[in-house]
C-alpha cells in the first residue's frame, strides 16, 4: 500500500499529457500540478490538527511551527 499523495505526484510526473485540458504538459506545468496537490494533501493535515482550536498561535502547536519556520529562516 502506498500513499495516495505519491501515487498522484508520480502519476503527474509520467504523465505527457494533462487529462482535463489536453495540453501537452511541460515541466513547469507539472511542477503547478504537484503544487496545487500538495497544497490538497496539507490542507487536510492543517485542519485535522487544528481543528477545535480557536487560533493558530494560541497553542504550543502552532507556536512551535512559528519558532521553526523561523529559525529555519534565519538559517537560510
Amino acid at each position: 500500500m502506498t500513499n495516495p499523495m505519491y501515487d498522484i505526484i508520480t502519476q503527474i510526473l509520467k504523465s505527457l499529457v494533462d487529462n482535463k485540458s489536453g495540453i501537452v504538459l511541460s515541466n513547469k506545468n507539472k511542477w503547478l500540478q504537484i503544487e496545487e496537490t500538495l497544497k490538497i494533501f496539507w490542507n487536510e493535515e492543517f485542519n485535522s490538527m487544528f481543528q477545535g482550536k480557536k487560533k493558530l498561535f494560541s497553542n504550543y502547536v502552532g507556536i512551535n511551527m512559528l519558532i521553526n519556520s523561523l529559525s529555519k529562516l534565519a538559517k537560510f
